[in-house]
């Protein structure tokens, strides 16, 4: 995902623009399904664990490997 975002800022109340840069954010999964119902899978975001925020004072989580089994019916 790649942005550029201009954000005003509250507070203080300044009503402001403020220009965040651009950032880039790496995220991947993979999976595989062995049978009708079963799902194996490996994701991640964030894997460069580039530090970035879309509003001021709440960041965005860093680096996150996960995987499963996931059972459909």
């Amino acid at each position: 995902m790649k942005s550029r975002r201009i954000l005003t800022i509250y507070p203080p109340l300044t009503g402001k623009p403020v220009d965040k840069g651009g950032f880039t954010v790496f995220s991947t999964k993979i999976s595989y399904r062995p049978t009708k119902f079963l799902e194996l899978f490996l994701a991640s975001d964030n894997l460069t664990d580039k530090q970035y925020a879309f509003v001021d004072g709440y960041p965005m989580p860093g680096r996150n490997i996960r995987g499963g089994l996931q059972f459909r019916f």
